[in-house]
């Protein structure tokens, strides 16, 4: 098996003819890799700068924006930090140190707006400290696990597992705020793949979204704050799911990667209250502080949109430099 895979193809032939169509999905090491090495410590926090610098922390924008590519022009990937307005722009900070197969991005709530990295390729979360975003702040080790996405709520961080690094089944981890060891681990047997994780900013809640089989369909599983007690699985009709996120009023926005749309949903609703269009294979969605604009991440264009959820236009666009693999999306002032 080649070292870059599908990380939703790992398990059949057949799903990849599927999502070949798709565009591809995010990049991991082969389930026989061996498991990462000796976990960064808190007492590793804060040293490691990143590589290029193309701002100074005083005049860092006050509007950003986060993208990640899985495929990258470097072979393991790397992901980019941007002014959040105007068309094509040159990345201000590129990260490329200690990044192995980055994908699902995310903007913490408290104790303050830190940029959370999915890293799949070594099995963690990258930490990236505010307001500058140019240091690696802290690393949260999910061992034996395919971290693709992660959210942060109250007193802690989540990552959504695609798979095991088995390649048997997805799951979810949560840590403890500020604790690189996690407290809990939870998984089905419904989790063929885990595709994204978020939070309610308001209630943590924590959701989870998955896919039954390879071919679909998805489901979005809600679990109290911490993954603590059993999973519901709410009514959302969802197909293929590889993306979600919650706004400030509990609604749930999914990527549907092969309809190529985003939908909205309320929790206990079974069918999308709006559905916003002109994707091809959308992958990652972040909510602005406005509740009513949000950036996606479309790997089939590779390209990440600003996007007016009333009109599904798109407001400013971001394709440089190219990405090859577009993965995640994540911007600053954030929903919470």
């Amino acid at each position: 098996m080649s070292v870059r895979v599908s990380t939703r193809i790992l398990l059949g032939a057949s799903a990849l003819a599927l999502l070949s169509a798709c565009s591809g999905f995010g990049q991991v090491a082969p389930s026989s890799a061996p498991l990462p090495g000796t976990p960064q410590g808190a007492s590793q926090a804060f040293q490691q700068p990143i590589d290029s610098l193309g701002v100074s922390p005083d005049k860092t924008p006050k509007t950003l924006v986060f993208g990640s590519d899985n495929g990258g022009q470097s072979s393991s990937g790397e992901a980019y930090m941007y002014n959040r307005s105007g068309q094509n722009q040159a990345p201000l900070l590129t990260y490329t140190s200690g990044i192995k197969f980055p994908w699902g991005m995310y903007i913490g709530a408290a104790p303050a707006p830190d940029l959370f990295l999915a890293n799949e390729g070594d099995a963690n979360v990258l930490v990236y400290g505010a307001p500058d975003y140019a240091t690696l702040k802290f690393t949260y080790n999910d061992p034996g696990q395919i971290p693709e996405t992660v959210a942060q709520c109250g007193n802690y961080v989540y990552a959504g597992n695609v798979l095991n690094t088995g390649g048997t089944v997805g799951s979810a981890t949560a840590w403890k705020l500020g604790t690189a060891k996690s407290s809990k681990t939870v998984s089905s047997v419904n989790y063929q793949n885990v595709t994204g994780v978020a939070c309610d900013p308001t209630t943590g809640d924590v959701y989870v979204a998955f896919l039954y089989s390879y071919a679909g369909p998805g489901g979005i599983d809600q679990y109290p704050p911490g993954l603590a007690g059993k999973a519901k699985t709410l009514g959302a009709e969802v197909a293929f799911p590889a993306g979600i996120a919650v706004d400030k009023k509990g609604d749930i926005a999914v990527t549907e990667a092969l309809a190529g749309d985003v939908e909205l949903f309320h929790p206990t609703a079974t069918t999308p209250f709006q559905t916003v269009t002109g994707f091809e294979s959308p992958v990652a969605i972040a909510f602005e502080k406005s509740d009513t604009i949000v950036w996606v991440a479309d790997q089939g264009k590779n390209s990440l949109y600003r996007v007016k959820l009333a009109t599904s236009a798109k407001m400013d666009t971001i394709t440089k430099p190219t990405f090859h693999s577009l993965a995640g999306a994540a911007t600053v002032p954030a929903d919470h």
